[in-house]
Parts: C-alpha cells; sequence; structure tokens
C-alpha cells in the first residue's frame, strides 16, 4: 500500500447532521472521499427532512480544503446564521450548514475536543446522594423538622392526628419538587436518579428548619430580634440556592460559577421576592400584630437584663405616661 492511499484512507474529520434544535442526529467519519447528502438513499448521508432535497449538498476536498457544494436545492443552503443562500461553502472546524430544517456540522480531526466532563453521579460529593440509606436518613430529619414546625405553630396538634394531614401537602411538595429535577436530569443527562434528587429536597427541608430555629435562639440571646427576620430570610435564600445547585450539579454540563449564579438567581426570584412582600405587607399594611407562636425563657439571653427594681420603675413610667394620655383626652 503506497503513501496515497494510506492519505486516502486517514480519516479527515467527522460529519454531524443536527436536527433545527441542534441535538446530534447522527455522526460519521469522513476521509474526504466524495459524499453526498439528501434525503434519497443513494446518497452516502441520508437525510430524514421533508425540507431537504433528494439530492441537497455535494461533500469533496478540493486543493487538501474540505468544501460544501449546493446542488441546486428547492429551499437552499446558508453559513451559520446567515439569510443570504450560497452554493459553495468551505468547511473549517465548527462550520456549520443550515439546510432545510437540518444542519450539517464538520470536525477536524487536527481540532482539539473540549475536556472531559466529571460525572458527579459517580464520583464526588454528590454521588453518595443515590444511597438509600442516605435517602433514608434526610427522610427521617425532614420528618422529623416538619413534625416539629408544625408543633411550633400549634402545640394543640401534639395530641391530634391533624398534624398527619398538615404533614402530607408539604411532603407532596418535595415529591413533586424532586420529580421535577429528576425530569430535568432525564432530559439532559439521560438519566432520572429521582432517589437521588429526593435525598437533596428533604436534606433541604431539614437544614432550613435546622438553620431558622438557631437564627432565632441567637438573635433572642444576643437581642438582635429586629434582625433575625432577615437574617433567617438571608439563610433561606442560600440554604435554597445550594439546594437547586445541588440539582443541577448533578446533571449540568456548565461551569460550577455558572451553575451557582443560576441557582443564585433562581433562590432569589422563586422564594426571595415573596418572602419580602410578605414580610412588607404584614408590617406595613396590617393593623394586626405579628407575634412570633415561639417564646423563648428569659434564661437563653447572652445579655445582662434589668432588675427588678428598674422594671417596676418602667413600668410606673408607662402607666404615668398613659394616664396623662386619658386625662388629656378627656379635657379635650
Amino acid at each position: 500500500m503506497n503513501d496515497q492511499s494510506l492519505d486516502s484512507a486517514r480519516p479527515l474529520g467527522s460529519l454531524e447532521i443536527l436536527n433545527r434544535n441542534g441535538q446530534v442526529l447522527h455522526r460519521q467519519v469522513w476521509n474526504g472521499s466524495l459524499v453526498c447528502i439528501g434525503r434519497a438513499h443513494d446518497n452516502e448521508l441520508v437525510v430524514v427532512d421533508p425540507y431537504v432535497s433528494p439530492h441537497h449538498l455535494q461533500l469533496s476536498l478540493q486543493d487538501g480544503q474540505p468544501q460544501a457544494q449546493d446542488l441546486d436545492s428547492l429551499n437552499g443552503s446558508y453559513l451559520g446564521s446567515s439569510k443570504s443562500r450560497q452554493s459553495l461553502f468551505p468547511l473549517g472546524d465548527g462550520q456549520t450548514i443550515h439546510f432545510g430544517h437540518s444542519q450539517l456540522r464538520f470536525h477536524s480531526c487536527s481540532a482539539e475536543v473540549a475536556p472531559t466532563l466529571r460525572d458527579t453521579a459517580r464520583l464526588g460529593m454528590l454521588s453518595m446522594l443515590g444511597s438509600p440509606w442516605v435517602l433514608i436518613g434526610a427522610a427521617i430529619l425532614a420528618l422529623l423538622a416538619l413534625y416539629a414546625s408544625e408543633l411550633l405553630e400549634d402545640p394543640g396538634k401534639l395530641t391530634s392526628l391533624g398534624i398527619a394531614e398538615e404533614m402530607s401537602y408539604p411532603l407532596i411538595g418535595i415529591t413533586a419538587w424532586a420529580g421535577f429535577w429528576a425530569l430535568m436530569n432525564r432530559v439532559l443527562a439521560h438519566r432520572f436518579h429521582f432517589l437521588a434528587h429526593l435525598a437533596i429536597a428533604f436534606a433541604g427541608v431539614a437544614v432550613l428548619f435546622a438553620v431558622a430555629q438557631l437564627i432565632t435562639l441567637l438573635g433572642f440571646a444576643l437581642g438582635l430580634d429586629n434582625w433575625v427576620w432577615w437574617l433567617r430570610w438571608l439563610a433561606r435564600i442560600s440554604i435554597l440556592g445550594l439546594v437547586v445547585f445541588a440539582h443541577s450539579h448533578y446533571f449540568s454540563q456548565a461551569s460550577p460559577r455558572r451553575q451557582a449564579l443560576l441557582a443564585g438567581i433562581v433562590a432569589l426570584v422563586l422564594f426571595g421576592t415573596p418572602a419580602v412582600g410578605s414580610f412588607i405587607e404584614k408590617t406595613q399594611f396590617s393593623s394586626l400584630p405579628w407575634l412570633d407562636p415561639l417564646l423563648l425563657p428569659p434564661a437563653y439571653q447572652w445579655r445582662e437584663g434589668d432588675s427588678m427594681e428598674v422594671f417596676m420603675q418602667r413600668a410606673q413610667s408607662l402607666r404615668a405616661d398613659a394616664d396623662a394620655g386619658v386625662d388629656g383626652g378627656e379635657r379635650d
């Protein structure tokens, strides 16, 4: 076998046929020989697209340069996003030709390929989420958190069966949330991993409750009552952002920085903005007091409290001011 035959057998690159959405339908190696593309079955590359002519394109090698030629097709061929019909296209690496509702893309063998992606579903921190034991542990913690949350809102439910009904709605929501991300996983990575996404959702619920209660206790202990709501809001957005990041990082091919940015935006838009609106409505447009049902004992405070004498003096002063206001109102 001579050098010329070896050159003709050596691959020049690869040809890809994509649909109008950019999904690769077919890929084959090309050594520079004449290739006809179209709907007819005598083509070297058959494209199933009713808007493609029976013989639409012809690929060849001219003076060492790959090129494509439109064969007087009905709907024409277009380079990239151009709106101008062309008949001859020089092919470079990554060059895309639109024809019909399909695309032809050429990749040179000498071109560098993108770095290999790390399979986070099998390797790394998120790989353990697929374990049934992790799911069971996260589910138990989430159920305890939901149970405690219901008891804090209405301690009377401790002896009733109504708490089971109240907890069923959050559980349905958690399952639907995990199902949404599992569907995204299936579409983008061809795997569901529903149990892993369910574990992420359960863990997020448990962490949300634990951090909220911790902030409440620390705010009371340090005398930062006016900051508790905003600290809880910031923590909630941060945790939800981490949850969204964990879901997306399980299947997304974007860089971790982009995933983190997207997760922060999603958490802020979906959860942060409505919470701020609800806070403003309760504090600015409501005549009803906004009370926290969780009562904390003074022993939890780390700051020094007032003595009984100071407390009584302050109470007497408030009573005197109230009496003076009443007397002044009666005189008016």
